[in-house]
């Protein structure tokens, strides 16, 4: 990689190099809560209308020196740090969680509970999924929280699959199952998740009138769904 010994004033005539001010932390974390972690590091300098974008390399830290910064199209370029105004970090999935959790924590809503849970899933957080879904089901009065403890139980029985039978983890995580099944008696979902606990632990016949209720419940849904029965 080529360094170049770049004037601020000359970096700024390559498009490609800056960015939009709107600042992302300050939208509203309905907005954000599900959006694509920060890659880059942006960087507002005293005078200029428009962020740098890239990689901080050197001199992150306020005091009397130069920042240097990797600007997108991989030009290498420098500013006094006591110019800067303000830095937004670039972000790995775990600080962006981190902070989306603590905003979604002060709304107490369900749905960006879910949402945070969802996103957490798709960057390999899986923990850090099950926990959102664990708040979203509190979160959720009445039927408000079934669609959260249906997922929750979704994601238990993928850890059950995965662990040893003697696994030390696998008691807790049936208990996370049978508490969210108690909450759901009309969820198939619930009720399958609560039968196979049932089997595990040997307890074959309380499982069979489970399945028996999770099976009656699909059909009614079914005929409602398709009362003509399609025929």
């Amino acid at each position: 990689m080529r360094l170049f010994a770049l004037s601020l004033a000359g970096a700024l005539t390559f498009g490609a190099l800056v960015t939009s001010p709107a600042r992302a932390q300050d939208a509203p974390i309905e907005q954000v809560v599900d959006a694509p972690y920060r890659l880059h590091d942006t960087v507002w300098v005293s005078g200029q209308s428009k962020p740098l974008k890239g990689i901080i390399t050197k001199g992150k830290e306020p005091g009397p020196h130069k920042l240097v910064i990797r600007l997108l199209n991989d030009i290498v370029t420098e500013v006094d740090r006591q110019s800067v105004t303000r830095i937004l970090e670039r972000e790995t999935p775990e600080t962006a969680y981190r902070s989306r959790s603590e905003r979604v924590a002060s709304k107490k809503d369900p749905s960006l509970h879910g949402r945070l849970a969802e996103w957490a899933l798709r960057q390999g957080l899986r923990s850090e999924a099950e926990h959102q879904l664990e708040l979203a089901s509190k979160a959720g009065a009445g039927g408000a929280g079934l669609p959260f403890r249906e997922r929750a139980v979704e994601l238990y029985e993928r850890r059950l699959d995965e662990l040893d039978d003697q696994a030390p983890d696998r008691g807790k995580v049936q208990e996370l199952i049978l508490d969210h099944a108690a909450a759901g008696a009309d969820s198939p979902r619930l009720l399958i998740g609560r039968a196979r606990v049932q089997r595990e632990l040997g307890l074959f016949e309380s499982a069979l009138p489970l399945l028996a209720k999770a099976r009656s419940l699909l059909e009614a849904r079914a005929q409602q769904a398709n009362p003509n029965g399609g025929g």
